[in-house]
């Protein structure tokens, strides 16, 4: 798909340069066949191909990022080609004494610090859309608050919240959100903080005290309807109608609801299992498993031996094995014995080290000015 100049910089892309041609990638494109519609090919066509994939792989050229070229006098070869990796990065390659060299650019926003404020009375994201919160940082700030509360089921109308984040522009024209510098957020009464602060390089948000919101696992892993089954040592089975354990919980939720792994681990099964149905078992770090049963599939490249990050989805709500009803039973082990999901004192990341705390408290101390004088 053409587009203009004018449409281009609605689309991330710096304004500093003005691009002779700018192009959507569309499904089925590849760079060699958007190279063609410039008509150029073979050797030349060759050259931009090796230098591009040496830098960023084609097989992640996205449909909806932007390609951009400038010409040489002669407007039948390129001089310059930029590629849009992300919200963050460009890729360029430039023509350089006849070899053609990629580097990647850090895409250079204005900043602008903006202070949003929200009182809840329907949903959490209606409330951020009315606002003027985009998607990405609505759910940026549940995300970085997701160990303490439970953003499917504990949100309640009369919460309230605030944050300090950026806005990025180029050449004075928004563009969009960027980083969640600081929240606030007063759920059923009770306040919950966190500050983005940056240690040894690693970006990473903590609270008051200087400890870690990263949770190793996630509070639950979907987004469910309710719990119609809790963790029980002597629970009526529906199907198979006899009183048994359940040590585990069951939340009922709509068929093919995303599920995801609450934590960062490896996939050790993800198969059919009997009375379980399609059923995916994923090992932790500390000697935790984490169990999925019921499923009506699979997440994409969930298969034994698969590493799976906090939050990807594993597969999706269903209602095989043993089962009357769509829900994801899921059950959670420490050193191989059964624990309940919903109380076990599960650990957190590292916390600030005792060495960078007068740097942090000094930090978030001018954070909280920006949170609540703006």
């Amino acid at each position: 798909m053409e587009i203009d100049d004018q449409t281009i910089l609605q689309d991330h892309l710096t304004k500093k340069e003005v691009f002779d041609w700018n192009y959507i990638v569309e499904e089925g494109d590849n760079l060699s066949s958007i190279l063609e519609l410039q008509n150029i090919q073979g050797e030349e066509a060759l050259n931009i191909i090796n230098a591009f994939d040496g830098i960023h792989s084609l097989s992640k050229i996205k449909i909806g990022n932007i390609i951009s070229v400038n010409f040489n006098e002669d407007k039948e070869s390129i001089k310059l080609l930029q590629y849009q990796i992300d919200n963050e990065n460009n890729l360029k390659l430039e023509k350089i004494e006849g070899s053609w060299i990629a580097r990647e650019e850090i895409i250079e926003y204005e900043i602008k610090k903006v202070v949003a404020r929200g009182e809840i009375n329907s949903s959490l994201f209606e409330t951020g859309v009315d606002m003027g919160l985009d998607f990405a940082t609505i759910l940026k700030m549940s995300d970085i608050l997701s160990g303490e509360i439970d953003f499917s089921s504990d949100i309640q109308k009369g919460d309230s919240f605030k944050i300090l984040y950026e806005k990025r522009f180029l050449d004075n024209e928004f563009i969009l959100d960027g980083k969640i510098l600081a929240v606030e957020f007063n759920n059923q009464g009770e306040t919950f903080k966190g500050y983005h602060f940056e240690i040894d390089n690693k970006k990473d948000y903590y609270d008051e005290n200087g400890d870690s919101l990263r949770k190793i696992f996630l509070k639950s892993p979907l987004n469910f309807k309710y719990i119609s089954s809790g963790y029980s040592n002597g629970r009526f089975h529906p199907i198979l109608k006899r009183v048994m354990p359940h040590k585990a919980i069951d939340y009922a939720a709509a068929h093919g609801t995303p599920i995801i792994s609450v934590g960062d681990g490896k996939v050790i099964f993800a198969n059919w299992r009997n009375g379980y149905g399609y059923y995916v078992i994923i090992r932790h770090a500390n000697s935790y498993v984490t169990q999925y049963a019921h499923l009506s599939g699979f997440g994409t490249g969930i298969k034994y031996g698969a590493k799976v990050d906090q939050g990807q989805i594993i597969g999706f709500v269903g209602s095989t094995g043993f089962s009357t009803g769509p829900h994801l039973d899921f059950s959670m082990k420490k050193n191989g014995v059964f624990v309940n999901p919903l109380t076990v004192d599960l650990p957190s990341g590292e916390s600030v080290r005792d060495e960078l705390k007068e740097e942090y408290f000094s930090h978030i101390k001018e954070l909280e000015k920006q949170l609540n004088n703006n």
